[in-house]
């Protein structure tokens, strides 16, 4: 069965044998319909686009309820407004999969104590996205000079005690950061979260954002109040070197989420031309033809 049509045919209710270690390949029953409430907590605002899809586009399609939850601006050290311009990008994107015109309703949620800028699809109240605005870490883990180079990781090591938000509204030690998703996941009740590589080890090829915020994130779903839902973990970008397994029309929507998400972040690339020069550009293409699950947490497993 494809990787990409696993959400369609439910992965919220894998069997409780069901477990994929980096290949790419976990077994779903095909009797069931597709999960109603999706929690996705990444670290970046394109992650979800770039790892997660085509499947979280087919999610949307079927008519899947998601709450986007973005642990990190992704400022790579370049302050609030490029941040600002990459959440624009996610709502933008995620507006476009929904197919609904982009406008967004902005709130302010409290979560274990912390105070939480939120946005609601107008069009389709099914899509909310949560902003928490934490600091890049760098890919290797060793921040950015103008944050004092905290990161995910080093909070998650205990290199450092607190890690602080870039609007400095919010500061988290690693348990209040942990509490705060657990509050989140308790909150929405969803049906299955996806996360990214919590199998993942630092060093891997990985980004350091991806690696921490999977670990925070299955750390936080063994807080959770009764039979916790299923955690799913995609491959971030190591895929790139694994075999094409996303193609034709799918493909092609994923790259068009990414257009879209682009036309808002000036690091971003906007048509497939563009995509494909340069190092980064090669890469990216090749995250468009690629989507690999690493992992599974059945309801029956509180935490691994």
């Amino acid at each position: 069965m494809s990787i990409s049509r696993l959400a369609q045919v439910g992965l919220v209710l894998l069997a409780s044998t069901a477990l994929a270690t980096g290949t790419g390949r976990a077994t779903a029953r095909r009797d069931v319909q597709p999960p109603s409430r999706t929690l996705v907590v990444v670290a970046h605002a394109d992650d979800s686009i770039l790892f997660m899809n085509p499947d979280l586009l087919e999610l949307i399609r079927h008519g899947g309820a998601v709450e986007s939850v973005f642990t990190t601006t992704g400022d790579d050290g370049l302050g609030m407004a490029y941040a600002l311009d990459r959440e624009q990008a996610a709502l933008a994107a995620i507006a476009s999969m929904a197919g609904a015109a982009n406008a967004w309703s902005k709130q302010t949620v409290t979560a274990d104590g912390h105070r939480l800028t939120t946005e609601t699809l107008t069009t389709n109240p099914q899509m909310t996205v949560v902003f928490m605005r934490l600091p890049d870490g760098s890919t290797n883990g060793s921040g950015s000079a103008d944050t004092s180079h905290q990161s995910l990781e080093k909070l998650w090591t205990g290199s450092i005690p607190t890690i602080g938000t870039l609007d400095r509204t919010n500061a988290y030690t690693k348990q209040s950061l942990t509490s705060t998703l657990a509050a989140m996941i308790n909150n929405y009740h969803p049906n299955v979260i996806w996360t990214q590589n919590y199998l993942g080890t630092y060093g891997n090829g990985d980004h350091s954002d991806h690696t921490t915020t999977g670990y925070f994130t299955v750390a936080a779903r063994a807080q959770y109040r009764g039979t916790p839902p299923p955690l799913v973990a995609f491959m971030g970008y190591p895929i790139s070197k694994l075999p094409a397994n996303v193609s034709g029309a799918l493909e092609r929507a994923k790259e068009d989420a990414f257009f879209v998400y682009s036309q808002h972040d000036s690091h971003g690339c906007t048509t497939l031309s563009v995509c494909t020069r340069g190092l980064l550009g090669a890469t990216v293409s090749k995250w468009f033809a690629r989507q690999y699950i690493a992992g599974v947490i059945p309801s029956t497993i509180r935490s691994p």
